[in-house]
């Protein structure tokens, strides 16, 4: 508690002399990089709550730690990157899974997706796990090992794209296999409360997987699972008015009834689902 006092009384110091976004990102930083876990939460989800009184149209009423429990079956796209003053990337020019913590985005950045289905990655997962094709024979292994074949431009930083011999790969692959095991015979479990899945809200409500949690989303898919829990990161302007009408109304679009973001607002509370 002494360091989460601590980290309030300098965010205070700097909200006086620097203003609230620059306070709020820059103290996010600095928390992530050197707090405790516990502290780490604590502030980012005090900052989340300041930044949504301050820029109510910038950043959404719900505690960005909610975990939502999310068909895996209903994430058909993928988020590709884009250029906005808005949102934050990372260094694999991804969403950042921490800058844009609940932040309510306009523009067509919602449009910049690819299919799910589509992508290498899920579609050699497929093929070993539901075909039964050993690694070193699907289609993904044979991408990764031949250096003039292009995989999809989403994977282009990821842990795959790495200089590695046949048998190192092979070995990362293998570990898939007990990962799909556990969760067909365990159940999906959670990880942590920053590292869960995460998705985006595109303006008519459709979920767009982000960049964590893209392995467990896999198995969680070819497992057929009915739910999985994951953490909202953006939500885009349109859709977050939905939910500001259905607060202020009390009601939501029949077509709507069953989305995720909403079972809360149909409660009569925001933020309320599982933490």
């Amino acid at each position: 508690m002494a360091q989460v006092a601590a980290l309030s009384s300098r965010f205070l110091a700097n909200l006086r002399e620097h203003g609230p976004l620059w306070t709020a990102v820059v103290s996010g930083r600095y928390v992530r990089k050197y707090g405790s876990a516990h502290a780490r939460h604590q502030y980012l989800r005090r900052r989340a709550q300041l930044l949504h009184r301050w820029r109510p149209l910038s950043y959404s009423d719900v505690d960005p730690f909610v975990h939502r429990k999310i068909d895996p079956s209903t994430i058909e796209w993928i988020q590709r990157p884009v250029s906005h003053p808005r949102i934050e990337l990372d260094s694999s020019d991804r969403f950042d899974m921490y800058e844009n913590m609940g932040r309510v985005v306009p523009g067509s950045w919602d449009r910049a997706v690819d299919r799910w289905e589509d992508l290498s990655f899920y579609r050699g997962f497929r093929e070993h796990f539901l075909d039964e094709v050993p690694w070193e024979e699907t289609r993904f292994y044979r991408q990764l090992i031949d250096p003039h074949q292009e995989l999809n431009a989403r994977w282009q930083h990821s842990r795959w794209i790495r200089q590695k011999t046949d048998e190192e790969l092979l070995a990362e692959l293998r570990e898939f296999d007990e990962l799909y095991r556990a969760i067909r015979d365990e159940g999906y479990r959670s990880t942590s409360t920053l590292d869960e899945l995460t998705v985006n809200i595109g303006r008519d409500g459709t979920l767009i997987h982000n960049n964590s949690g893209s392995h467990r989303l896999c198995m969680a898919k070819l497992l057929d699972l009915d739910e999985i829990p994951a953490r909202i990161l953006i939500r885009h302007r349109d859709w977050q008015a939905i939910r500001n009408d259905a607060n202020r109304r009390g009601g939501i679009p029949h077509h709507l009834e069953a989305h995720p973001d909403l079972l809360d607002v149909r409660g009569g509370r925001t933020g309320c689902d599982v933490v």
